[in-house]
C-alpha cells in the first residue's frame, strides 16, 4: 500500500469512529438521566390511600365496625394489655399520639416474601371523625431485628426505597429504629422494631426484652402536624401563665407591707 493511500484509510477510519462515537452519545442517556430513572424504579406506588389489610386511613370512624366485619383477614377483638400499653407512656413507640383516641381493636396476620406468617393485633385511632393512624404490632421477645428483615422485603418490593431511616433516643430502656415510606397524599408507612437497648440488670433486663416488638404504623401526616400545633399552643399557654403569675407576684410584693 502506498503513502497516499495509507493517508485515505487512517482518514476513512478515524471518521467511522467520530460516527459511531456520535451515535453512541446520542443513544445512551446522560449521568442524570440514569440518576433520575433509578429515583423513579425506586420510589412506587405512592399516589394511593394506605392501609393495613383493607382498613384506609380516612375511613369514617362510624363505619369502622361493619367495616371489621366483613374483611377475611381481620378479627375484631380486644387486645392485650401489653400491646395497647405501647401507645403511650414510656413504653409508647415513634407513633404515639395523645391528641388521637383508640376507636377500635383487631386481629390479623401479614404474610412477608418467604410465605412466612406473622400474627400481630392492630389498633385504630383518630383526632377527629375519620382513620387518622393504623398501628399493627407484633410482639417478638426472641428476635424483632428478624421479623424486621422479613417484612422489609415486602414493603421494599411495594413501594420502593424509604424516604428516611432513623434511631431514637434510648428511653426506658428501649430503642425504637425504623423507616418510612411518605406518600403524595401527606401519609405515611412506618416500618418499626422497639427494641432493648441493655442497661438493666438482672430480672429487670428479662422484663424489657418481653417488649420488644415490630410495628408496622400508618399514619396521617396532618394528624401528626396538628399534633404539633396544639403542643406549641399549650406551651405558648404555659409560659404566659408563668408570666402571668410572676407579674402578679411582683404587683403583690410591690403593695405589701413589711
Amino acid at each position: 500500500m502506498n503513502k497516499n493511500a495509507r493517508i485515505i484509510l487512517s482518514v476513512i477510519i478515524a471518521f467511522s469512529a467520530i460516527i459511531m462515537g456520535a451515535c453512541t452519545n446520542t443513544s445512551r442517556p446522560t449521568n442524570q438521566d440514569e440518576v433520575q430513572e433509578e429515583t423513579n424504579n425506586n420510589r412506587l406506588n405512592r399516589n394511593i390511600k394506605i392501609g393495613f389489610q383493607g382498613i384506609l386511613l380516612g375511613t369514617p370512624n362510624n363505619k369502622v365496625t361493619t367495616l371489621l366485619k366483613q374483611l377475611e383477614n381481620v378479627t375484631q377483638t380486644e387486645i392485650p394489655y401489653e400491646v395497647k400499653q405501647n401507645s403511650s407512656g414510656s413504653n409508647a413507640s415513634c407513633y404515639a399520639n395523645d391528641y388521637e383516641d383508640l376507636t377500635a381493636t383487631f386481629q390479623s396476620t401479614i404474610i412477608d416474601n418467604t410465605e412466612t406468617a406473622h400474627n400481630g393485633y392492630g389498633m385504630i385511632f383518630s383526632d377527629g371523625d375519620s382513620i387518622t393512624k393504623i398501628v399493627f404490632t407484633i410482639m417478638e421477645s426472641g428476635s424483632p431485628e428478624g421479623v424486621y428483615k422479613r417484612l422489609f422485603p415486602l414493603f421494599y418490593s411495594q413501594y420502593g426505597t424509604p424516604d428516611e431511616s432513623y434511631e431514637s433516643e434510648v428511653k426506658a430502656y428501649l430503642q425504637n429504629i425504623g423507616v418510612f415510606w411518605v406518600f403524595d397524599n401527606k401519609q405515611r408507612i412506618c416500618l418499626n422494631r422497639c427494641v432493648y437497648a441493655g442497661g438493666a440488670s438482672g430480672e429487670f433486663g428479662d422484663l424489657f426484652k418481653t417488649y420488644q416488638r415490630v410495628e408496622i404504623i400508618y399514619q396521617d401526616i396532618n394528624a401528626l402536624e396538628r399534633k404539633e400545633t396544639k403542643e406549641r399552643e399549650e406551651e405558648q399557654l404555659k409560659i404566659d401563665a408563668e408570666k402571668a403569675e410572676k407579674e402578679k407576684n411582683r404587683e403583690r410584693r410591690g403593695s405589701q407591707q413589711l
